[in-house]
């Protein structure tokens, strides 16, 4: 017997050394590393709101509040959002931050601004996030699938960007509805009724969006109406009870209120506009109703599978079709996980289409600004802005998409929007219950390959903001643009809040005008030429010139080159270019300031030294020339030294900034 125990463990042993099994092992240590850096470097200010909320709940309770828990919330914030969700979630997450309570009362902790509390709020995520892989597991033996294809889920589900975004980027607590979603599901496979009820009944009021996957499932196993009634008020009753409990409440009826008002109003939005206001959404999901009513219900592995695809259909349609809130995406990734672990007729398509539209989702939202909007600051809030601290207002870009912008991938957003709804939509056609029992000859398992490219967008969604966060502004050597604007008190506007106000100084009259154009000096002047602007200059210290900013004054234009203009750093004292660059007029956009980056030029303090500003035309200079006004500036604090403009002496300078290191 010993013997056989042996053999059986030397045979495990090497199958485990086998370089395949290496490999896995390799990928879920890459992986788990990966999801560990989001964890730690990553926060969104609801974070604040839900760690608060819940917190403020426990002593509502605590000092007899519990009726007027809604109010005590409002009067005693110290965030943003007051409490706004049903009373269920918040008590989940009361329970699990009574450690930063105590914390509060036996340490002072000011839990607000610590990023360890943070941390430990956030860490429930991970908790709810382990029991939805351990559910997930259990749906996947009801299919009778084989240990490989588990270990596959695993990995997919821990590399998935619409898993990772929601939580460990938006940290969002939708995942709770999600968790009681699927032990819903996983109860209405075994057949068992009243477990699935309790389930929905305990998801619904963790997101009301839950009763979207409650009521077709019901209709698919329930068709005898009064028993359907009955079984739909049994799931909506902890829903039903939580309203009644604080009916009386004026807090909470102003906040359900609203709520259930900006829900109303993405469900008839949608992204597709038909005509007489028809949500498309709401039109098909009607139409899913219908069918699961008609539909009898079975117990073959086929009506199994229909059972799987429907979350995934009705959640694809809802975060495609309407505009929502993008964390929402969260109610749809699980189930499509296991669909695509179920079906493993287009295996690697499947794997490969919810990469690739998981990337195209999350830099939609960099660009567009949502929960990656908020500057820097989400970032160090937690572990990396701590151990790199730094200004946040030197920041070089204020968030993500400021970088994308600069790098001009927001031309590419309607693209990368459309191919994140097209490869959903793709992902529903290709899993339809109708091909599930279509086999071919070939297995399309995936290979390791396909976990590394995953690897590769996790570190490519990772390395985007903390990029941006690291990249820091250089000092500004010399500059006459801060001086400016000046706001009331002793507050003076950061350099990027100079930015957006810039379009506005016409009206402080801060510019002076010389030629009686709309701008100033036209650096294509076909009456001219010569036609050549040059600001002297001096440092204070030795440094590395980095960058050159200024102000033109154009109508942006995507394709007019007939018009450029070179800029150069000369030393006037040897006469030596520095730096020579030339910007093309469909280069220079309207109303920002225009930077040229240097490679780490060389200067002395108390040398002399001169940009030049030369105008560029076409070669028909009385034809089709596109004018180019450099703006000055002329003030009593002015610290630059007049310009000079085709070598006669000015009474303005250029507006100009001169960075470096």
């Amino acid at each position: 017997m010993y013997e056989m125990i042996d053999f059986k463990w030397e045979k495990r042993m090497k199958v485990f050394g086998q370089k395949k099994y290496k490999n896995r092992i390799c990928e879920y240590i890459v992986v788990g590393i990966l999801v560990i850096v989001m964890f730690f470097c990553f926060y969104y200010s609801d974070l604040s709101c839900i760690m608060d909320n819940s917190i403020l709940m426990i002593k509502a309770i605590g000092t007899g509040h519990i009726r007027d828990m809604y109010e005590f919330s409002i009067q005693n914030s110290h965030s943003i959002w007051a409490m706004n969700y049903d009373m269920l979630p918040c008590l989940l997450m009361a329970a699990w931050n009574i450690p930063i309570l105590i914390a509060e009362q036996c340490f002072e902790l000011d839990y607000m601004n610590s990023t360890l509390a943070h941390l430990w709020c956030k860490g429930f995520l991970i908790v709810v996030l382990g029991l939805i892989l351990w559910m997930m597991i259990q749906i996947l033996k009801t299919y009778g699938n084989s240990q490989r294809n588990r270990t596959w889920m695993i990995l997919l589900f821990m590399s998935s960007l619409y898993i990772l975004f929601p939580t460990m980027y938006a940290v969002q607590i939708d995942v709770l509805s999600v968790l009681f979603m699927l032990i819903g599901i996983w109860r209405y496979l075994k057949q068992d009724t009243r477990g699935f009820l309790i389930a929905f009944a305990l998801a619904i009021p963790m997101k009301l969006f839950a009763i979207f996957l409650f009521i077709p499932m019901l209709l698919l196993h329930e068709k005898r109406i009064p028993h359907l009634f009955g079984k739909f008020l049994a799931g909506c009753s902890l829903t039903i009870l939580m309203k009644l409990l604080y009916k009386s409440s004026v807090a909470y009826t102003f906040m359900s209120k609203s709520l259930s008002w900006y829900t109303i109003r993405d469900l008839i939005q949608d992204n597709i506009q038909l005509c007489f206001g028809v949500s498309l959404f709401l039109v098909l999901y009607v139409a899913i109703n219908v069918y699961c009513y008609i539909t009898p219900s079975g117990v073959e592995i086929k009506d199994q599978y229909r059972v799987l695809y429907l979350p995934v259909l009705i959640y694809g349609m809802f975060v495609t079709l309407i505009p929502i809130r993008v964390y929402w995406v969260a109610l749809m990734a699980p189930f499509l996980i296991l669909l695509i672990v179920v079906n493993t007729r287009y295996y690697k398509v499947n794997v490969l289409i919810e990469s690739i539209t998981g990337v195209a989702f999350v830099l939609t939202v960099m660009l567009r600004g949502d929960i990656f909007g908020e500057s820097n600051f989400w970032v160090s809030k937690m572990l990396f802005g701590k151990l790199f601290s730094s200004d946040l207002l030197n920041c070089m870009y204020l968030s993500p998409g400021d970088w994308l912008q600069s790098m001009g991938i927001d031309v590419y957003l309607p693209f990368l929007t459309s191919v994140y709804v097209g490869g959903i939509l793709a992902l529903l056609v290709l899993n339809r219950p109708g091909r599930y029992d279509q086999k071919e000859e070939t297995e399309h398992n995936i290979t390791s390959g396909y976990i590394w490219m995953r690897i590769v967008l996790m570190l490519l969604i990772i390395g985007i903001p903390l990029y941006t966060y690291g990249k820091k502004l250089d000092n500004c050597l010399i500059t006459n643009m801060s001086e400016i604007i000046d706001l009331s008190g002793n507050d003076k506007l950061t350099f990027h809040n100079y930015l957006t106000e810039l379009c506005g100084m016409d009206d402080r009259e801060l510019l002076v005008y010389h030629d009686g154009s709309q701008g100033i000096e036209n650096m294509i002047n076909p009456a001219l030429s010569v036609h050549v602007m040059e600001q002297p200059i001096e440092f204070d210290e030795n440094a590395q010139v980095t960058s050159i900013r200024f102000r033109m004054d154009v109508t942006e234009n995507m394709q007019q080159n007939t018009s450029s203009v070179q800029i150069q750093l000369i030393d006037s004292t040897t006469g030596e270019v520095l730096a020579d660059k030339v910007l093309g007029a469909s280069l220079i956009k309207e109303n920002e300031i225009q930077e040229i980056r240097l490679k780490q030029v060389s200067v002395l303090a108390d040398r002399k030294y001169i940009v030049r500003f030369t105008g560029i035309p076409g070669h028909e200079i009385a034809r089709n020339q596109y004018p180019l006004y450099l703006r000055t500036y002329s003030d009593e604090n002015n610290t630059l030294a007049p310009a000079f403009w085709n070598g006669t002496e000015q009474d303005y300078s250029i507006l100009l900034e001169v960075r470096g290191r």
